[in-house]
């Protein structure tokens, strides 16, 4: 078995340390966000529910068209991540029945901003032009992608070689390519949900 150079372990390990952690912390800052929203919105909801026992007292006209609703919206938002009016719930719940297949509540949360009420339903309103632009950025996603693991594999057999100056430059271009290949991706996310939702409607339509 061939001896392995020491300097080009240390430099992987070095690398593999400096990239590992950064996607670990991205991670972690974005589980902790959801929960502490997932958190405050059950607190709601348990305070609303403490609360409704005490309205009880008011009369049924008050609690039947203020607190229900509410209640209905927070255990809605709770439990699938929209937050909507108590009216507009049922359209949803159309909705995802209609989808069917592995639609869930997240691909549809993830693609609210492109979901408009029409005649009574829930449809996609997503230009053509926003499409092709989803489309262009999800191919520079990938190509994104390639390159970098490409510009690995080349430097891969000279990283024993490499200076210092060169080693941060090579560290800092990785980094910086995967954290915008990360960040470009999630902002087209919601179009790409929408888009296979719209599919997903039009294939039942005909």
């Amino acid at each position: 078995m061939e001896n392995i150079d020491i300097d080009i372990i240390t430099k992987i390990i070095a690398l593999v340390s400096t990239i590992v952690p950064t996607i670990i912390i991205f991670i972690k800052l974005f589980k902790n966000t959801i929960d502490y929203s997932y958190n405050e919105k059950r607190k709601k909801l348990l305070t609303l529910k403490e609360l409704n026992e005490i309205i009880d007292r008011f009369g049924d006209n008050f609690r039947d068209s203020f607190i229900k609703d509410d209640l209905e919206e927070l255990y809605f938002s709770l439990r699938t991540g929209i937050e909507t009016n108590a009216v507009s719930i049922e359209k949803y719940v159309e909705l995802k029945n209609k989808l069917g297949k592995n639609f869930t509540w997240k691909t549809i949360k993830n693609s609210k901003s492109y979901l408009v009420f029409k005649d009574n339903h829930i449809i996609v309103k997503i230009s053509y032009l926003e499409q092709i632009f989803t489309y262009f950025f999800l191919i520079i996603v990938l190509i994104s992608l390639i390159i970098a693991i490409v510009i690995f594999i080349l430097f891969y057999n000279s990283f024993a070689n490499l200076t210092k100056d060169i080693w941060i430059k090579f560290i800092g271009t990785e980094l910086v390519t995967l954290s915008s290949t990360m960040y470009l991706f999630y902002s087209i996310s919601p179009a790409l949900q929408a888009i296979s939702i719209k599919k997903r409607l039009k294939e039942l339509e005909s």
